[in-house]
């Protein structure tokens, strides 16, 4: 090879070098990003079942208020199994769950990780084991604009899944209190909605009721803190 031909050898290498980090500066850049999760539990007398948490797209809705609830929601909503939840959340960026029953006056943590995109969305949903079929979380919040190192605190509000009559009789409540029944597949309340929840019966309003008033909710059960951590 003469001196003129190992020039242009050079000079063509060196453009197609160029071309290929053209092209690798053109290639859409992936941020993964990391969620950690605060639960904390401010009931005075409600554990709560595992938690769930999923990051998803618009398409995963674990509960309409005035619709009937899915069998996923009743199964974890009467008997704190979240199994069936997971599942159906499989396809979306990430789901996971907490292993213990968060106490009253705990916390527990759990984190997330999903890549980073526009529209990316939060759930979370527990029951309230000493109920019939009451649960508490959060649905569908955009946690794509947190940037790394902060947070959002959101409130958790109690629903009814309204698929077991809320007699909190004996027998019939799966926590504690009881020690009954969780999940069963007929439906005895009428309603059979999904909506805010009334309030628990205790021996003071009825008394084949097991709750003492200690059990009883009002309009939310503790609170959730989201913090991005990368």
């Amino acid at each position: 090879m003469n001196k003129l031909t190992a020039i242009k050898a050079a000079v063509l290498g060196a453009a197609v070098l160029g071309l290929a980090a053209c092209g690798d500066d053109d290639d859409p850049v992936v941020t993964t990003a990391e969620y950690m999760l605060t639960v904390h539990n401010n009931t005075a007398a409600q554990p709560f079942s595992p938690v769930l948490a999923a990051l998803h797209n618009d398409s995963a809705m674990l509960w309409q208020l005035g619709q009937p609830a899915s069998v996923a929601l009743e199964v974890m909503a009467e008997g704190g199994d979240n199994s069936q939840l997971m599942t159906a959340l499989a396809d979306q960026y990430a789901v996971a769950s907490t292993e213990m029953v968060l106490m009253p006056g705990n916390s527990n943590e759990l984190s997330l990780q999903a890549e980073l995109k526009s529209g990316l969305l939060l759930s979370v949903a527990t029951m309230l084991v000493n109920t019939n079929d009451a649960f508490t979380g959060v649905m569908q919040i955009d946690v794509s604009g947190l940037e790394v190192g902060e947070s959002m605190q959101l409130n958790l509000p109690i629903y009814d899944a309204g698929t077991e009559f809320n007699s909190e009789a004996a027998g019939s409540i799966p926590g504690p209190a009881d020690g009954g029944e969780g999940y069963n597949a007929a439906r005895d309340d009428v309603a059979d909605a999904v909506s805010r929840h009334p309030g628990v019966v205790s021996q003071a309003d009825d008394a084949d009721s097991v709750l003492l008033p200690q059990h009883r909710i009002n309009n939310r059960a503790g609170s959730v803190v989201v913090t991005r951590i990368n």
